[in-house]
């Protein structure tokens, strides 16, 4: 899991983690390489603050899902107003 270099204005840490690279980004947001206090590599999707309403609440509702069938999928941390 390599992504694109960050520049100067991309965003560096999301809450306790360090962002390493982009990955991709869409709709809903930015995917980073990111990692955690114990150096652990993840992917971390960093939804975009306009998002509608609608799709957010869907949004919690899939990471509740990812979580049931994938074990090491990480719940959020944050998920602004």
């Amino acid at each position: 899991m390599t992504g694109l270099p960050l520049l100067a204005k991309d965003t560096q840490r999301i809450g306790g983690y360090g962002a390493a690279s982009g990955l991709g980004a869409g709709g809903q947001g930015v995917v980073y390489e990111a990692y955690d206090a114990e150096s652990e590599r993840m992917a971390l999707k960093a939804l975009r603050r306009d998002m509608d309403p609608f799709i957010r609440d869907r949004f919690g509702g899939e990471r509740g899902a990812a979580h049931q069938t994938r074990p090491s999928a990480r719940p959020a941390f944050s998920m602004p107003p």
